[in-house]
């Protein structure tokens, strides 16, 4: 029997409820089973990441710890290597086991090793007996018996005694130090030591050399290096198990009460779990799982999370450097580290639960509906067509209740993508064919490909063919083994930049029919494989720097430079001495050959420094044409020998007086011009220099060195400015050499931001040119030389076609008209065709020519007496001439050797054309030594100039008018700044002035600022640009730069050196080099003794007149005496303003008279003075000294004083005039004019000329004219 509708109804409503619930509820079963497997596999993922990250971090920090630990060591073997500290610590032990008084010698080292400490974190060097004590150090404020490190650090100790250089962490110091905060628990801070070993002459270990450390400082701040977001820190801890290094959680480290607030982490903190008991954290005995495992030895990695020092739940990676020994560990919050995992986690969450309600609420919507329908079926079927209306009614809100579920998903997977998004990785999912089905934000960023132009396209489409295909042999793997895979993979960018990825890659089912894909996450590796490539490029090449530089000392010897130094000494000797003219020029060249050779042999030792870059370069002013030519002389004897032309072409120079650093490039210059000689054996050698490039404050300079020689082959042109090489070994054999000569001269090169190259063909010759820039000079002259040729026609004959070129150029640049010609018969043709209407005035002939020497071609010329007026040098390749008579005899006029420089050509050019004739008998016979005794005549240019001088102390002010009255200047004095502005501002008389020469240190205004008012025109714009020379007793570099800085052009230090002011007046007043003699010693070579000084150092400066010495010497005895018992009333009273005055005006004053002993004892103790701390003994020494010095100066004066003759019968007038004229120029009064006027004043029994005998000798010069001038109104 069929059933009725109702119930078929709803046993079909009843069918359809429960296919529904088992529906919801194997979604739900899935959708969990989903959420769990994403949010382990964002958690595995996360983890993975964060074991990559901190394990780079921490290795990467350990390296560099380790780079910072060996630069730290280089140094200081650096410092332990200076010879002076070796040498002073040899001695202070051996002073010291003999009971020897140390002091002086320890005050020595003490001031050596301040001069040494290189670092600002340095807190101080010592140096420590092999026992442990403390034998002398800079930056302690006492010396102990025992120095902490022996105690604590025995085993580095004890390295160190054994020749190793070590690293100490931190300990606890033996002394409080300023700025450093105590141990936590202790008085004491925690330092650092570096050791390394000090050798005597035998290379044995005798000492160590300690620097001592701020842990707090470089060292710690390198590690901060190694910190991870907010809370991630790297840190050391020492084998005991204490923290070394500073803790970034230093103030939560005191809140928790771990450390007192005045104290840091540093040997404060063990690294052990703490426990908390009533509100304070303690130690618990167990140490942390990193420090654990790595005092254990073992490096590892722990992304589970343990409890760090501070109790707190951290990731971490560690490993044991046993270099450091100790443990190097990189840890970070795990409430950081999982931050994102814990979103992603309750995104997750929330969408399940929105999930499950959604499901619930379809479920129990079903139950109701069907409930309703099943009454109404059974109450009334007549309501059956209603109640369908209404199910269908129920039936569409339930549809839109499945689409508000639908649409919740939609956000739930929306901000499953924005977690994805907020991944630091690139993250990526590829179906089977390896379509793009998701993609994060990270790879639009770093890619730069936009997510819409990616989903549904394959790798083909959007990378090169060769990643696509790399990218899908790594996809098929993992879907054909179903396998994680993890790889380093590479990738170019739209811009062109190539990337690098750590990439993991892992199967993933799609669907439920098993379909697996491919889920990508990329991490950029780029910055840490360019650190690694760096880091690993570094490494080799400092690994081939210390080979070449190993190789390259192995094959030097420090025996060379003893023979050179005996060469050098005999050499001046041998200057010095009683020479002919010929033989002192011979001597000379020898000697300036040997010190160039000195030179190169220091740069040559000295290879590694110029390796390491710490090769600086001078700035002086110097003449490079000079440079040049005295370089070509040092040549020339070698080249003559080989029967080598060496030619030098500077006609193009334009200027020669330049700024940088000489001995630099005259050692490029060497090297090449060296080169070229032994490697030419015929033909010539051109040596060409010219100004390529000009501007307001630099010179571009091009040299090219060019010879005939061997030449090179092609291909080892690109290894010769290559440190040791050489074109081959036989090349070696043959010529001998280093082979670090053009790697040098390269370096040079390099340093001056030029360039070098090279050009040359096998067998026939190489040029060699480089171009470097150079500053202009204060003292920037024209080459022009004074010579006026304009009107001089000059035929040069030579077969060589470049000394004709040379020639020719040189002597148009002077203005003579040149004719050129190559053979005899060409040069005679030239003669007979020009005699009648342009004769020629001058010929120079080459001695050596295949027709006709030039001795047969001057004897032609002499046949014909048309040519009688005509001057004839001959220039020779020969060495020597077996009869200059006889060349004399027929008609030569000046005979020149080559090469010949610029200078002697132009000098012997000028003597030859002033000769009276071409055949006078009575004419010279110009050569190379006659030159020699010809010099200049500056009296001619310094009349026009007029100077000032601004010193307050009376024995300077005496030393420099000597030494400008020698010359010719005249000049004004003034004993402050304030006069000096006063002087230059007063109307006409300020027109005269050229250039000042201010002391630094005076009353009223002093130097510095009266330099500066100048300079802003406050003295007037007309002097706002004069030359400006400072004169100071200070000459640090600190010191000098000063007086640049206030407008300063030129510096001179006290004492005053007559050679050292000569060359800066030379340069301030544009003269030229040279023109002053200044045949004096220089003061660094004057005796220490005060006696021999004043004969070796004041009387040379002074010349014959040995009056000016006198006079001085009174002007010193009479200002400083009774100045012992005011320097001690100045100490007594601590008056050290006025004590510090005193002395750096007599430290000035002394060393200009000569006296060098009290000189630079009062250099010594002006530092002493500045910090208030001179001594008794100290003060004593100097008074001692100054006792000496004066009684020197009164016995000079009473064993030098002229006495007047009885037949002295002065007269009067000229006598007179002769005074009034030396007071009215603040000159130096003689002594016999003194005594003259006194012997005259008693003839006369003239009070007025007594009075004014009196004033002179008290230097009151004004008053004393005034009694002569009233004295000749009487007559």
């Amino acid at each position: 029997m069929p059933q009725p509708n109702h119930i078929q109804s709803t046993d079909s409503i009843y069918r359809s409820f429960r296919k529904a619930l088992l529906i919801n509820t194997f979604i739900l079963v899935v959708t969990l089973m989903l959420a769990f497997w994403a949010l382990a596999e964002i958690k595995r993922n996360t983890k993975d990441n964060w074991t990559s990250s901190l394990q780079t971090v921490q290795q990467t920090t350990q390296e560099a710890v380790a780079i910072w630990v060996n630069n730290r060591k280089q140094q200081i073997r650096s410092v332990a290597s200076d010879k002076r500290l070796e040498s002073y610590t040899e001695v202070l032990i051996d002073s010291l086991s003999s009971d020897m008084d140390t002091t002086g010698l320890q005050q020595e080292l003490q001031n050596l090793l301040f001069n040494l400490v290189t670092t600002e974190d340095s807190l101080g060097l010592a140096i420590l007996s092999l026992s442990g004590d403390v034998l002398v150090g800079h930056g302690y404020d006492h010396l102990k018996s025992e120095h902490p490190v022996d105690k604590q650090a025995n085993k580095q100790f004890a390295e160190a005694s054994r020749g190793s250089t070590e690293f100490v962490l931190p300990i606890v110091s033996d002394v409080n130090i300023d700025g450093l905060a105590p141990i936590s628990g202790l008085d004491k801070p925690a330092v650092m030591y570096f050791l390394t070993p000090v050798y005597d002459l035998q290379g044995r270990v005798i000492a160590l050399l300690a620097n001592r450390l701020d842990p707090m400082g470089e060292f710690s701040n390198l590690l901060s290096l190694g910190r991870i977001g907010d809370s991630g820190e790297t840190y050391i801890v020492n084998e005991a198990g204490f923290m070394a290094s500073r803790s970034r959680f230093s103030e939560q480290l005191i809140e928790l009460g771990m450390v007192q607030a005045d104290s840091h982490n540093i040997l404060s903190v063990a690294a052990r779990v703490p426990k908390n008991v009533n509100g304070i954290y303690v130690e618990s005995g167990e140490q942390t799982l990193a420090v654990t495992e790595a005092l254990a030895q073992k490096s590892g990695v722990n992304v589970d999370g343990y409890f760090d020092y501070r109790g707190v739940m951290v990731l971490g990676a560690w490993s044991w450097d046993s270099a450091l020994n100790a443990a190097v560990i990189t840890e970070i919050d795990q409430s950081e580290a999982m931050a994102v995992f814990e979103k992603s986690k309750r995104t997750v969450i929330t969408v399940l639960g929105i999930l499950v309600l959604t499901i619930g609420a379809v479920t129990i919507g079903v139950i109701n509906a069907h409930t309703r329908t099943s009454r109404i079926l059974r109450a009334n079927n007549l309501e059956l067509e209603r109640r369908v209306i209404e199910r269908t009614e129920a039936l569409n809100e339930t549809l839109q209740q499945v689409e508000r579920a639908r649409s919740r998903l939609q956000q739930s997977e929306n901000r499953l993508q924005m977690v994805l998004d907020h991944i630091s990785a690139i993250v990526y999912l590829k179906d089977r064919d390896g379509r793009y089905l998701l993609v994060n934000k990270e790879w639009e960023a770093l890619l730069g490909i936009e997510a819409e132009q990616t989903i549904g396209r394959t790798d083909t489409d959007l990378f090169s063919p060769e990643e696509a295909a790399e990218f899908r042999a790594s996809d098929q793997k993992i879907v054909e083994s179903g396998k994680l895979l993890a790889l380093e993979e590479k990738t170019r960018i739209k811009n062109g930049q190539t990337l690098d990825f750590w990439t993991s890659k892992i199967p993933i089912k799609l669907d439920y029919n098993g379909q697996i894909g491919v889920l990508g996450i990329a991490v950029d590796i780029t910055e840490r494989k360019k650190l690694e490539s760096e880091m690993l490029a570094a490494k080799r090449l400092a690994e081939e720097a210390n080979q070449a530089k190993s190789e390259f000392l192995a094959s030097m010897s420090h025996e060379i430079r003893t023979p050179m130094n005996g060469v050098i000494g005999m050499l001046s000797l041998l200057s010095s001495s009683s020479l002919s003219v010929e033989q002192k020029e011979k001597a000379e060249i020898a000697l300036t050959s040997a010190n160039s050779l000195l030179d190169i042999l220091n740069d040559i030792l000295d290879f590694s420094k110029i390796e390491s870059g710490k090769v600086t370069l001078e700035k002086v002013d110097f003449d490079l044409l000079e440079l040049i030519e005295s370089s070509i002389q040092n040549f020339a004897a070698k080249a003559l020998e080989k029967r080598v032309e060496l030619i030098l072409d500077a006609s193009n120079m334009g200027f020669h007086l330049v700024k940088g650093d000489p001995t630099r490039i005259r050692q490029v210059i060497n090297n090449l011009i060296g080169n070229a000689v032994k490697f030419t054996h015929d033909g010539f050698i051109k040596i060409s220099v010219k100004l390529s490039l000009r501007s307001d404050e630099s010179f571009k300079f091009s040299f090219m060195v060019e010879d005939t020689g061997i030449g090179i082959a092609a291909d080892k042109l690109g290894e010769l400015f290559e440190s040791f090489s050489q074109e081959d070994s036989s090349t070696t054999r043959q010529y001998g050499g280093t082979g670090l000569g053009l790697a040098i001269s390269k370096r040079i090169v390099d340093l001056y931001g030029g360039r070098v190259s090279v050009t040359s063909e096998k067998g026939k010759g190489s040029t060699f040119e480089f171009e470097i820039d150079l500053e202009t000079s204060q003292g920037e002259l024209r080459t022009m030389p004074s010579l006026n040729l304009s009107h001089a026609r000059v035929l040069v004959v030579d077969d060589n076609e470049v000394n004709r070129d040379i020639l020719s150029n040189q002597l148009s640049l002077w203005g003579a008209e040149v004719d050129t010609a190559e053979t005899v018969h060409q040069a005679l043709d030239l003669l007979e065709q020009n005699h009648l209407q342009a004769a020629y005035d001058l010929a120079i002939l080459d001695m050596h020519m295949p027709e006709l020497d030039g001795e047969g071609l001057c004897a032609a010329i002499r046949l014909h007496p048309e040519y009688d007026e005509l001057k004839i040098i001959i220039m020779t390749s020969l060495m020597e001439v077996t009869d200059r008579n006889r060349i004399r005899e027929i008609g030569v006029n000046g005979f020149f050797t080559k090469p010949v420089t610029t200078s002697t050509l132009r000098d012997g050019v000028a003597l030859v054309m002033d000769l009276p004739g071409g055949r006078s008998e009575q004419a010279s016979f110009v050569t190379q030594n006659y030159l020699s005794s010809f010099k200049h005549n500056e009296q001619k240019v310094c009349d026009s100039f007029h100077l000032l001088v601004a010193e307050d102390n009376k024995v300077n002010q005496l030393v420099i008018q000597g030494y400008l009255h020698e010359i010719g200047l005249t000049f004004d004095i003034v004993e402050n700044g304030q006069e000096v502005i006063e002087h230059l501002s007063a109307g006409d008389k300020a027109q005269q002035y050229d250039a000042i020469l201010m002391d630094c240190q005076m009353p009223v205004l002093d130097g510095f600022s009266a330099a500066e008012r100048i300079r802003a025109g406050r003295a007037g714009q007309q002097y706002s640009a004069i030359p400006m020379v400072a004169i100071t007793a200070f000459a640090l570099e600190a010191d000098v730069k000063r007086c640049i800085e206030s407008g300063m052009n030129y510096h001179v230090s006290k004492p005053i050196d007559k050679r050292a002011l000569h060359e800066v007046l030379i340069q301030a007043l544009n003269l030229e080099a040279g023109m002053f003699d200044n045949s004096v010693p220089n003061r660094n070579d004057v005796a220490s003794e005060p006696d021999s000084a004043v004969n070796e150092f004041l009387v040379p400066n002074f010349g014959a007149d040995n009056s000016q010495v006198i006079q001085v010497l009174q002007v010193y005895t009479k200002q400083y005496e009774g100045a012992v018992s005011l320097c001690r009333t100045m100490f007594e009273q601590r008056d050290w303003q006025q004590l510090a005055g005193f002395v750096h005006t007599l430290k000035g004053a002394s060393g200009s008279c000569g006296f060098v002993a009290l000189h630079q004892y009062c250099n010594e103790i002006e530092e002493d003075i500045a910090s208030q701390s001179l001594s008794e003994e100290q003060l004593l020494a100097m008074t001692e000294r100054l006792d000496r010095s004066l009684t020197l100066a009164a016995e000079y004066n009473a064993n030098h004083s002229v006495a007047l003759s009885s037949d002295i019968k002065p007269i009067a007038k000229e006598m007179l005039i002769d005074i009034k004229e030396t007071l009215r120029t603040g000159g130096i009064m003689s002594t016999s004019l003194q005594q003259a006027l006194k012997q005259y004043s008693m003839e006369q029994n003239s009070e007025l000329l007594s009075q004014a005998a009196n004033w002179i000798l008290t230097f009151d010069y004004d008053e004393a004219l005034k009694c002569i001038e009233e004295y000749e109104s009487t007559l």
